[in-house]
């Protein structure tokens, strides 16, 4: 089963390997949001940020987290094998 050429397998491993890195930096933004959020609700500010008001914003980024692990989990292992 060698789906991925000789000639290819350089690119191959570059899109594995940005696919990868992309994975942990959309990762990065969405604890950066979530911290970001969780902080300003700890300061009950009226002017600020309204983050996480509705189910629907967490639920969205709890899918987030979880579509990132998953990539990033999948390439990772496509990197080493």
């Amino acid at each position: 089963n060698n789906c991925v050429g000789i000639g290819n397998h350089k690119f191959f491993l570059l899109f594995i390997f940005y696919t990868c890195i992309s994975c942990a930096y959309s990762m990065s933004l969405i604890l950066a949001r979530f911290f970001n959020c969780v902080g300003s609700h700890s300061h009950h500010r009226r002017d600020g940020p309204h983050c996480l008001d509705e189910p629907v914003h967490l639920l969205n980024i709890v899918g987030l987290v979880v579509e990132s692990l998953l990539f990033g989990l999948f390439t990772s292992c496509m990197m080493v094998d």
